[in-house]
């Protein structure tokens, strides 16, 4: 039997606001980027890769203490935690 990898719940109010959220940390200064990471839910992140903190104004039910990576203009959302992807949200998608 395959495996399946661990998915955290993300709120509804949080997937209403990806736009927001992608615009958001595009906008950053220092925002934390990386290459060879494969933008897949599920997809494990290398443990000494650099995350970012999610900006304050997207936190909702939920999402306090995910952090962000981007590769390729998309935003990759992380369980620090367990090191993997837990959404993706594609910049050609939001344009």
């Amino acid at each position: 039997m395959k495996r399946q990898p661990a998915r955290r719940c993300l709120s509804v109010s949080y997937s209403r606001r990806r736009n927001s959220i992608y615009n958001m940390i595009m906008r950053l200064k220092g925002r934390t980027s990386g290459r060879d990471i494969a933008a897949v839910v599920g997809a494990p992140v290398p443990p000494l890769t650099p995350l970012g903190d999610m900006p304050e104004t997207t936190a909702t039910v939920g999402t306090e203490s995910l952090k962000y990576l981007l590769v390729d203009d998309n935003v990759l959302v992380v369980d620090p935690i367990k090191m993997l992807i837990v959404d993706v949200i594609h910049g050609a998608a939001i344009r």
